[in-house]
């Protein structure tokens, strides 16, 4: 019935007071449980999470992953930020200044390859809920315990380290962004305190850019300009990795956007993903 569901049954097998989940195509550390355990050892702490790196490097998408992790987690400053022009003020200043922190702290949502919590935490928000299938199905449960304990971290440690093993192929790469699209239309039907879906707005700056009158290479040269100035991603790799080949991250970035958008698109106008509980 879907991942949610999937650990839900983890969960009602479990015996013990903490309960930590990973995805069948990650591989744990050595130490990885005794770091989050450690972790939920703080004052207070009912939920524990750390990095999802990277397992191979074997693709040029392996290389784009390893320089822009795909699973970090979200930071507090969305809950500072709720606003939908404040959130996007951010969404631009993290593409240029994107933040590399690794220090141990306080976090709004965890990955779902790399979380755990106390299992009274989870008894008491009802668990995951089971319309999320895949995709924010992680951001979803860490706001019902945000919601359940109020000034209560959900305490990131960057010592518990989880390897993802991705296929490394555009393809992959397209068709998970979709499904966290979907994903994400999904958690705004039910979240009532949304008030914005999640949509990516540079896209539409390089279709703008594509659709402007000319002759075709001159909106082929725009559109290249558009995607070079709206995602550096490409830039900062090939002069910090000195490849040139690396300017295709930017294009890789644009690529994840557009599937995530049209995920959330057809999610919000598909009739099935309505939830048992509508906003």
């Amino acid at each position: 019935e879907g991942l949610s569901a999937a650990r839900n049954s983890g969960i009602a097998a479990a015996r013990a007071p903490v309960v930590a989940f990973t995805d069948d195509d990650c591989v744990p550390e050595p130490g990885w449980l005794a770091a989050l355990l450690a972790a939920l050892e703080r004052p207070g702490v009912v939920a524990a999470g750390g990095p999802v790196e990277i397992a191979r490097v074997a693709t040029f998408v392996h290389r784009y992953l390893e320089a822009n992790p795909p699973l970090a987690p979200l930071e507090l400053e969305l809950a500072a930020h709720p606003s939908l022009g404040a959130r996007v003020a951010l969404y631009l200043r993290r593409m240029w200044a994107p933040a590399t922190r690794t220090d141990a702290r306080g976090v709004y949502a965890f990955p779902g390859a790399n979380m755990a919590f106390r299992r009274e935490a989870l008894e008491a928000v009802g668990g995951f809920h089971r319309a999320m299938r895949f995709g924010a199905d992680d951001e979803y449960i860490c706001g019902r315990i945000r919601e359940r304990y109020p000034g209560t971290p959900l305490w990131f440690e960057p010592a518990a380290v989880v390897r993802h093993d991705y296929r490394g192929t555009l393809a992959d790469l397209c068709r998970r962004n979709y499904a966290y699209g979907r994903g994400h239309a999904r958690a705004f039907r039910m979240r009532t305190d949304q008030r914005w879906p999640i949509l990516f707005p540079l896209p539409a700056v390089v279709l703008a850019a594509g659709a402007s009158p000319g002759r075709p290479a001159r909106r082929l040269a725009r559109v290249a300009a558009a995607v070079a100035l709206c995602y550096p991603q490409g830039l900062r790799a090939a002069l910090g990795r000195r490849r040139i080949a690396e300017l295709g991250f930017s294009w890789l970035r644009l690529a994840e956007e557009v599937a995530h958008d049209a995920g959330m698109a057809t999610g919000l106008l598909d009739p099935r993903l309505s939830p048992t509980q509508p906003r």
